[in-house]
């Protein structure tokens, strides 16, 4: 079997501090977990996984690995529908105030 994992260090959107941009944009919920300093040596299957500009092979992550950039959509599809839910109870909440203020 072929290790298809990538390495933080040949990614353009890791900075010299050894920060990686979806723990610093907060892209990834669970990002502090597994995408501390320390792992920067350490082959990874990153779905925001960005080539430098000499890399050979100039596929994202989310090219590479559709299957975690699949699950990564989906899980904040999930995230942003509880939000919305979430806005309309308390937009449906907020009219329901005022139409009993108003009736007064």
């Amino acid at each position: 079997m072929i290790d298809d994992r990538i390495f933080c260090t040949n990614c353009r959107e890791l900075h010299r501090n050894g920060d990686r941009l979806a723990a610093r944009e907060r892209r990834r919920l669970d990002v502090s977990e597994y995408y501390g300093h320390g792992d920067v040596d350490l082959p990874w299957r990153c779905e925001f996984f960005a080539p430098k500009s000499d890399a050979a092979d100039q596929r994202t992550g989310a090219e590479r690995y559709p299957d975690l950039y699949a699950e990564y959509v989906a899980k904040q599809a999930a995230i942003n529908g509880a939000r919305r839910e979430a806005a309309v109870r308390g937009i449906g909440r907020m009219k329901a105030a005022i139409e009993t203020t108003t009736r007064r």
